[in-house]
């Protein structure tokens, strides 16, 4: 289990790249059960692509560490230009994004580990799907991470590359610009991203 320090200097294009040839070289892309994750006080990103079974092995690492309680935010997919929203609502456009089926998915791997270890229970992890209304607002996301950080709880971001859950780009972005964004994002460092998106974690 590989957890990146917030204040890091590799870039996520380093960190994504790397992780696709270990991937590879073991004959393992797909299953990504040992995902690397950026450790931001109690919040946890993904860096990588993540998959189905990304964020149980790093609960069950980091409960053995230390007797926690834990908040899945999950039910949306993420990319590297960050959320596409309508720039005149401010809400997140739904398609490509939001995604019922892995709220399913990570209510489903939340009852494994309770029946698996005694030390979780109905509400550990607590799983919620940040893939529907209120959430379909970058705002509301920030606000929930917060309370629920504020309740001692560890909180991790579950879909693919959240280290970009902060960021938007407006709908109708023209798509070379969507992609020089989503480079301009990959070759920033991990502490750069973190400076810029969660300076508000507390640490």
């Amino acid at each position: 289990m590989e957890i990146i320090d917030a204040n890091s200097g590799a870039t996520q294009a380093f960190l994504d790249r790397r992780y696709n040839d270990q991937c590879i070289s073991k004959r393992e892309f797909g299953k990504t059960l040992s995902c690397p994750w950026v450790k931001v006080g109690n919040l946890y990103l993904s860096v990588t692509y993540t998959g189905e079974e990304s964020w149980t092995p790093l609960v069950e690492h980091l409960q053995k560490q230390k007797d926690s309680k834990f908040t899945i935010l999950g039910g949306r997919h993420g990319q590297h230009e960050g959320a596409r929203v309508d720039p005149k609502t401010g809400k997140i456009i739904p398609k490509g994004c939001f995604d019922p089926e892995l709220h399913t998915q990570d209510c489903s791997k939340a009852k494994v580990l309770v029946n698996k270890h005694n030390y979780f229970d109905n509400d550990n992890p607590r799983v919620i799907d940040v893939g529907k209304p209120p959430y379909d607002k970058t705002h509301k996301i920030k606000e929930k991470i917060l309370s629920e950080l504020r309740l001692g709880r560890i909180v991790v971001l579950a879909w693919c590359y959240s280290i970009f859950a902060m960021e938007e780009i407006e709908n109708w972005t023209p798509k070379q610009v969507q992609l020089s964004h989503a480079i301009l994002n990959t070759n920033k460092t991990i502490a750069a991203i973190v400076k810029e998106s969660f300076g508000w974690v507390p640490r």
